[in-house]
């Protein structure tokens, strides 16, 4: 008997195997079930799998998952920053109610936000970047957890995810600018609600689409110069931020002496002192950024402080100012507007070493790519970074942004260019030309 007569004539069982139970893990579920190999001439067995079908979302679902991921993100943000106050107010001699402390915890809170807040007769609208990127960093991880507690994996989840984050972050913003506004803080609650609006939005997308995955593909869909020249921009503009970090962290040691008196003229309250300074650093830094790519920045109206011209009024009394630079650089330091020269040409070596595929019309697209996208984030850096300190000396701070993000997109731009031509031109091309 052959071998198709024996399988005709063979028995057939079939067992059900209910698997509805089982774990599901997070990506697609797979039921696998143990076959044994058919022997020869044996009985043939069919196993009938049934799964359970995938529970679809729910409204109610999708927003208790926003409110539990924003409620963290105001956790861990709202508790350092009221500990941050309470522990210099105690130190202090604790003056006022804690209430009042509690209050400028939240006035900070909203600061981060770049909501303006007045206190007194004053207005500070400079923005603490130290409490922003924190407010930032949780504000992305709520959009991203909240993307993975539903499974989102296509734009109308993303949609989804905006609708459960957005509103109840804007909610807790007008709750803290209600509290805030009176007495010595006065806050516009509709502003607030606007500029927690915008954040989230911007943050929680970021987050759901790289948690998505739907961001990681509509970017691999984009031209390859496209995706290599935004990269080598954002290296660009990165590199810039860490040199003017670097620069206020050697101004400061070289004028640590008039900083440390500074700060101990402050008494019991220098924790506090020193604490606000902290929060201002990254401030600072992109203003030592301005300084380096050549226009500089300002520090009361009608001030100016850069490499070749120095104009500066009474500066307050705080440590962190002691890095400013009191007089022209000389001219033995100009070689530090060659920095940025330096750092485009060697990220033009490293993109065409990278695109050896790519010919040289789409090589210098990427370079003008970079120039682009290193223009714009030096130009959002700056904006974050300007701010009033005050009403009228001090209502204008901050570098100056169109002229500072016009030299880095136009450093980029001819430096990456040039040394993508120069790379091109001594290593050739090693793959097909796209």
């Amino acid at each position: 008997m052959t071998e198709q007569n024996r399988n005709r004539g063979a028995q057939r069982d079939t067992a059900r195997v209910d698997v509805t139970g089982a774990r599901k893990p997070r990506a697609t579920q797979r039921e696998t079930v143990p076959v044994t190999p058919r022997q020869r001439g044996g009985q043939q067995r069919t196993v009938e799998v049934r799964t359970r079908p995938k529970r679809p979302r729910t409204a109610g679902s999708v927003f208790t998952a926003g409110a539990a991921t924003v409620g963290w993100a105001l956790l861990v943000t709202g508790a350092p920053l009221i500990v941050a106050v309470l522990v210099p107010w105690f130190i202090a001699g604790h003056p006022g109610g804690v209430s009042d402390a509690v209050r400028a915890a939240g006035a900070a809170w909203l600061l981060g936000h770049g909501v303006p807040v007045g206190i007194g007769g004053g207005l500070i609208g400079l923005t603490p970047l130290l409490i922003t990127a924190l407010l930032a960093w949780r504000a992305y991880r709520a959009g991203a957890n909240t993307a993975r507690a539903i499974g989102a994996r296509d734009a109308a989840a993303i949609r989804s995810v905006l609708l459960a984050v957005v509103p109840p972050y804007t909610l807790i913003a007008v709750i803290v600018a209600a509290l805030v506004d009176g007495g010595l803080f006065h806050v516009s609650v509709p502003r607030s609600a606007l500029h927690a609006a915008v954040f989230a939005t911007a943050l929680a997308l970021l987050g759901a689409l790289r948690e998505s995955g739907v961001g990681r593909r509509r970017w691999t869909r984009t031209p390859v110069w496209l995706q290599r020249g935004a990269s080598a921009g954002l290296i660009a503009a990165l590199i810039m931020l860490a040199g003017g970090a670097l620069a206020v962290g050697i101004s400061l040691a070289a004028n640590g002496k008039a900083a440390r008196q500074m700060l101990e003229g402050y008494g019991t309250g220098a924790i506090g002192v020193g604490l606000i300074c902290l929060l201002f650093v990254p401030t600072v830094a992109i203003w030592a950024t301005s300084y380096l790519l050549g226009p500089g920045f300002a520090f009361g109206a009608g001030t100016r402080v850069s490499l070749v011209d120095v104009v500066l009024g009474p500066v307050p009394n705080v440590p962190l100012l002691a890095a400013f630079p009191t007089q022209p650089a000389p001219s033995y330091a100009s070689f530090i507007l060659g920095v940025p020269v330096v750092a485009g040409v060697i990220l033009g070596v490293f993109l065409t070493r990278r695109s050896g595929d790519l010919r040289v019309g789409k090589l210098l697209l990427a370079a003008l790519t970079a120039g682009l996208v290193a223009g714009a984030v030096i130009a959002l850096a700056c904006l974050a970074a300007t701010g009033p300190l005050g009403t009228g000396r001090l209502a204008e701070i901050g570098p100056r942004v169109w002229l500072s993000a016009l030299a880095a997109a136009g450093t980029v731009t001819v430096a990456a260019g040039i040394g993508t031509l120069a790379t091109r031109a001594l290593l050739g091309r090693d793959r097909k030309l796209r």
